[in-house]
Parts: structure tokens; sequence; C-alpha cells
């Protein structure tokens, strides 16, 4: 018989991301709109990937995915690729492992 519970990987990282709603802000070009929020590991490396709800093309995420040492902190820039202003718009990225989420708020164009 096996033990119900399998034992964990050793000391495996947590993930933290921060802020949990980012709203997106025109560039200074003004061709698109961006936003930013961090991915920092905790107590461990952690390999992380973000994925996005969104429509293809209707985001760019950037880094996506990659790998952190404990105590590593990037940067992920969102940007939404709409000349002149997105429409209003409200998405869910969801950061795993932990199923964090980060809510990309598009506000309205003027």
């Amino acid at each position: 018989s096996h033990p119900g519970t399998p034992s964990p990987p050793a000391s495996p990282g947590t993930l933290a991301a921060a802020p949990a709603t980012v709203r997106l802000v025109p560039d200074s070009a003004g061709n698109s709109y961006q936003g930013s929020f961090t991915v920092t590991a905790q107590g461990g490396p952690v390999t992380f990937s973000i994925s996005d709800p969104a429509p293809a093309g209707t985001l760019s995420v950037s880094p996506s995915a990659g790998t952190l040492r404990a105590g590593q902190t990037v940067t992920v820039t969102v940007t939404a690729p709409y000349p002149g202003g997105p429409p209003v718009f409200d998405t869910t990225l969801t950061v795993n492992p932990g199923v964090l989420t980060v809510d990309i708020l598009y506000p309205p164009s003027g």
C-alpha cells in the first residue's frame, strides 16, 4: 500500500505576485498600453508560467515563463498593442504554481 499523500519534492519555493491589479497606461509613443507586475520566488527556486485567457494578440506578456532562484524577482511587462487605445477590458492572468491571479485593466481611452 502507498501513503495517501506523496512526499513533496525537496523544499520547493512558492511564488508571490504583486500588485494584484495592474491598470495599463498609454506608453510614451501613444501606440500601446503597458503595465507591469513583479513575481518573486520565496523559500526556494521556482519555475513559473503565466497563462493569459485573453484572445491571442490582445495582450503581450513578457516574460510569460521562467525560472527564479530563491529570493529573485522578475518584472513582468504586459502590453496591449492598440493604436488609439484598447476597448475597456478586464482580464485575469494566472501565475503558476500557486494559482496566483493578477487582474489586468484597460482604462477607457481618453
